[in-house]
């Protein structure tokens, strides 16, 4: 399990560059910079952009990945998880919940895991993680909270 957990991480990891500067977008060269009339004195500030997905939205996202991802329940647990991951990294769009995916997969402890993604997903107001399912074994199963 803790190689499915590794996994995740690494994808999120790998597509930790996206928020740094979004694909596409290049610098303007200094030129077109001088060109452009220069912001005037007590002009509004740009608006600030909402954000693509909430934190909740986010763990929503998390919670179902396997369902929403149209994976087939027949398939090997590993093989669901390496899907889930991928998908994820198509449809996780939080800067928030991908670092905390990332912490998740960096902590050792089976047990901690398990506590973890369960406060998280209560703090946002998720009563029931599917994903646990897959994540976890019976033979992992912590304190039922």
């Amino acid at each position: 399990m803790r190689t499915l957990i590794t996994a995740a991480a690494v994808l999120l990891l790998g597509c930790y560059s996206e928020f740094e500067q979004p694909r596409g977008k290049t610098t303007t060269p200094k030129k077109e910079q001088a060109a452009r009339p220069a912001k005037l004195a007590g002009s509004t500030p740009a608006k600030k952009k909402k954000p693509e997905q909430t934190y909740r939205q986010a763990w929503e996202v998390i919670c179902h990945a396997e369902e929403r991802a149209g994976i087939d329940p027949s398939l090997p647990r590993l093989e669901r998880g390496n899907r889930v991951a991928s998908w994820l990294v198509e449809h996780l769009k939080n800067k928030e919940a991908r670092y905390w995916l990332i912490r998740f997969g960096d902590t050792k402890e089976q047990a901690e895991r398990r506590a973890m993604l369960r406060a998280e997903a209560k703090k946002v107001g998720i009563t029931r993680c599917p994903l646990e399912g897959l994540l976890f074994q019976a033979s992992d199963a912590g304190p039922t909270k």
